[in-house]
């Protein structure tokens, strides 16, 4: 985090291509650790062979405004990892705590807006103690078949 990609560059494109031998696509997730603005720059220096897993709350995590590094990152976005949270996190490791769509922080439909053509992946973070994980999981599933 915060160092030049350096040596990533190189390795990305042997992988990227070494991927496509076998018709494979490689995705990125912003994991933490590298803001929109970061990402795009080491796409830009990959190529067009690598995609992006892009998750909503670790874009939130690096202090991206979500719906603007979505729109920002959306033509290589593969794969959305729909997830609302809490806006705050006691463990920064496991980052924030994951609540039922459209009642955190996410705008959820404008990242959705943003990459219409994407796989909708649900993940769920952090999980409050009192929370009831498969309520959590059936809460997203309808959420996304309501959009």
């Amino acid at each position: 985090r915060g160092r030049p990609p350096g040596p990533a560059v190189g390795l990305l494109q042997e992988a990227c291509a070494a991927a496509g031998e076998h018709g494979v696509r490689l995705a990125l997730e912003n994991h933490g650790d590298l803001t929109a603005v970061q990402l795009e720059q080491l796409l830009q220096q990959v190529g067009d062979e690598l995609r992006v897993c892009f998750d909503t709350a670790n874009a939130l995590r690096v202090g991206d405004d979500v719906a603007a590094a979505a729109q920002r990152l959306a033509p290589a976005i593969e794969i959305v990892h729909v997830k609302d949270c809490a806006g705050t996190w006691d463990d920064a490791a496991a980052g924030p705590v994951s609540v039922q769509p459209g009642t955190g922080v996410i705008p959820i439909d404008d990242v959705l807006r943003a990459c219409p053509d994407a796989l909708a992946c649900i993940e769920l973070g952090q999980i409050p103690p009192d929370a009831d994980e498969l309520l959590l999981v059936s809460g997203y599933v309808d959420y996304l078949r309501s959009r």
